[in-house]
């Protein structure tokens, strides 16, 4: 059975531009002397035409502490500054590293731990300078309980396709047989926070399923779903369901003054398409992809 990629244009237009560049790829040599030894982890661009690598070492445990360590390198891939942030000595774990319009954000998390257990995490930010590498304060953005729930909260941070805005989403700790819920908070690229919220989908776990989301230009959250015409039985990963039962896609989309999600059902063309992904590019045409048999 032949696969074909579907696109559908959910709002706005798109247009392709072709861009061929020449480049030569080489590749260096690592030689890591342990598993605790530093793992490149995220690359951005940096100052004019150079770039910044963080690389972080540490332990796996939530009362690890780990090292986070910043390098400058020219167009040439010549190293100009290198820095270290934490040395080991806080129970910090890196999350992921963004270039939002020239600031650099480095986002972390910090775990509270009960016994054993963990009882909860706080995501972080610290902006960190592009041309010194030097770290300014550590600011709070949001917190996640564990406890007495089995799972655990499930964390990333986005931007929008304009880099206008910067979007946290997780999903929170849930027990077997709960209904899921999800955290959306969305801050402008100062990290002034615009609005949070705490959603549940607007129908039972049992008849749909979160498929993606993605952050608008305007600070609205779009989910992704899946939609089923019949229960369905949801199976311990998160996202994935068995599927006995015909479904169709939906768009719900949050934003800051609305209580309610309004609700888009996105028109297949009369195919069965599977794996769809959601998509919002910098000039804000929302686009859902997806393979058709």
């Amino acid at each position: 059975m032949k696969k074909k990629l579907l696109v559908f244009i959910v709002a706005a237009t798109m247009c392709f531009h072709s861009m061929a560049q020449k480049a030569q790829v080489g590749w260096s040599d690592m030689d890591k002397k342990s598993v605790w030894a530093p793992y490149l982890s995220t690359v951005v661009n940096g100052p004019g035409d150079e770039f910044i690598t963080l690389n972080h070492k540490g332990g796996l445990g939530v009362d690890s502490k780990s090292t986070a360590i910043f390098t400058r390198y020219d167009r040439h891939f010549n190293p100009l500054l290198e820095k270290e942030l934490f040395d080991g000595k806080q129970k910090v774990h890196v999350h992921s590293l963004r270039n939002i319009n020239g600031s650099l954000l480095l986002f972390t998390q910090q775990f509270e731990t009960h016994g054993l257990s963990i009882a909860s995490q706080t995501l972080q930010v610290i902006t960190v300078d592009p041309m010194t590498l030097e770290a300014g304060a550590i600011k709070d953005l949001s917190a996640f309980d564990y406890r007495g729930k089995r799972s655990a909260p499930r964390v990333s941070v986005e931007s929008s396709g304009d880099n206008s805005h910067v979007f946290v989403f997780a999903t929170e700790a849930y027990n077997k047989d709960e209904d899921k819920r999800y955290y959306m908070g969305v801050w402008d690229d100062k990290l002034n926070k615009q609005w949070d919220r705490i959603v549940s989908l607007p129908y039972s776990r049992k008849f749909i399923d979160l498929c993606g989301h993605q952050l608008s230009n305007e600070g609205n959250v779009y989910l992704l779903c899946r939609q089923y015409e019949k229960e369905v039985t949801p199976l311990p990963f998160d996202g994935i369901v068995e599927n006995t039962s015909p479904y169709a896609y939906k768009i719900f989309v949050y934003s800051k003054n609305d209580s309610l999600p309004r609700e888009v059902t996105v028109d297949l063309k009369g195919k069965f398409v599977h794996q769809a992904i959601l998509d919002i590019d910098k000039n804000g045409a929302v686009r859902v992809l997806g393979l058709y048999c």
